[in-house]
């Protein structure tokens, strides 16, 4: 599919059917694919570029996972339970739903949990 019209913008998505993260350019075309992600629902293009994006399901951690623009890993963050979604912060943290505990917490960059 083509985009059409005379604003045109980069996006990403995710498609978690499929397990993938698609970067799609100004004219609709894939550029990039980031493939085998498991359960990603959310994702955050960062102030510096950089992705957020958590995940949880079978043969992977449950966390979230910051990539940097060249696709290499910036940071991540682990825990035993579903995140069912991740919001940046204005301070720089990580603001994490986990499902299973049913509990919200602020994760720093260092990935320590600062409040609960």
């Amino acid at each position: 599919m083509k985009i059409t019209g005379t604003k045109k913008h980069r996006l990403v998505c995710s498609d978690p059917a499929a397990g993938k993260i698609l970067w799609i350019n100004e004219n609709g075309d894939v550029e990039r694919t980031l493939e085998n992600i498991k359960g990603c629902f959310d994702l955050w293009v960062l102030p510096t570029g950089q992705l957020l994006y958590p995940h949880f399901g079978k043969n992977t951690f449950d966390g979230y996972t910051v990539l940097n623009e060249d696709g290499s890993v910036a940071r991540t963050y682990e825990t035993q339970h579903e995140i069912f979604g991740v919001q940046p912060l204005p301070n720089g943290n990580i603001l994490v739903g986990e499902l299973g505990q049913k509990r919200m917490v602020e994760v720093d960059p260092s990935g320590n949990t600062v409040k609960e």
